[in-house]
């Protein structure tokens, strides 16, 4: 049984604390997690058999992108930048590496409003995954780029026949090693297309997504859902997604609440 459950403090929440919540995970959410299509795909694909050289450059790069994604201030420090343009450098001495850091910058820029230079590490991810036979994740990070853009219909319209292609697989593939996706693309896009019906203020189908959301994630009673899918990937975003004492369970409360009163 999930030890998660529904807030029941809802009034007792600051709304700047459910405001902090949607300016940290805001934009990520919306945006997809573009680096989620390059961590899952590639990442362990490197070569063992590099020199020691190449493995002192790895360690390198692994530093930079520490740097160069890290919170706070000086996110646009010299120093920061500089570590930026050094993983680029090793990158074209080492393609492989692309395959670890261009999503997961492109992530990194999209949420720092750096679209033109997000783009063309967004777009080579696009074209590495088609080779591998994982057209969800291609979809997800396609849907990612509509986004970037703020054509947000069009990526919402991808998002719902992105989730609608993940039911029938599952229907079709009930074992979940035997797909090409795991529950927890299914979770975030799911999450994805509530957010983009909230930017595109379509307050009942919001709140239909998130009634849904909730019961894949155990955190109500399910009836009648078109796909089985396994909660912990649901419960593993909450996690993922948690400020504190506040989790993403709060900020749909907090929603459901809102567009509750708007029927009114």
């Amino acid at each position: 049984m999930s030890n998660i459950s529904t807030p029941k403090h809802l009034n007792s929440l600051e709304e700047g604390a459910l405001t902090e919540w949607l300016a940290r995970y805001g934009k990520t959410i919306i945006y997809g997690l573009v680096a989620f299509v390059a961590i899952l795909i590639l990442v362990y694909r490197l070569s063992t058999g590099h020199a020691v050289k190449a493995e002192q450059e790895y360690f390198q790069a692994a530093n930079d992108y520490a740097l160069f994604t890290q919170e706070g201030p000086t996110k646009d420090s010299p120093n920061t930048n500089d570590a930026f343009q050094r993983l680029l450098t090793i990158m074209a001495r080492h393609p492989e590496l692309h395959a670890a850091y261009d999503g997961a910058l492109a992530q990194t820029l999209l949420n720092r409003g750096q679209l033109a230079e997000a783009k063309p590490l967004a777009i080579a991810t696009l074209e590495r995954t088609k080779s591998d036979d994982l057209p969800m994740y291609s979809q997800y990070a396609s849907a990612s780029l509509l986004i970037s853009e703020e054509r947000y219909q069009e990526a919402l319209d991808k998002s719902q026949a992105l989730q609608q292609q993940m039911i029938e697989t599952i229907g079709r593939q009930p074992v979940a090693q035997e797909r090409s996706f795991g529950d927890e693309l299914f979770a975030f896009n799911l999450l994805r297309i509530a957010m983009l019906e909230q930017q595109l203020g379509d307050t009942q189908a919001e709140l239909k997504t998130w009634h849904i959301w909730k019961q894949y994630a155990a955190l109500e009673a399910a009836k009648d859902l078109p796909a089985k899918v396994d909660a912990q990937a649901f419960r593993t975003v909450i996690q993922q997604l948690a400020i504190g004492t506040l989790a993403l369970p709060d900020y749909i409360a907090y929603r459901e609440k809102v567009l509750t009163q708007l029927k009114k």
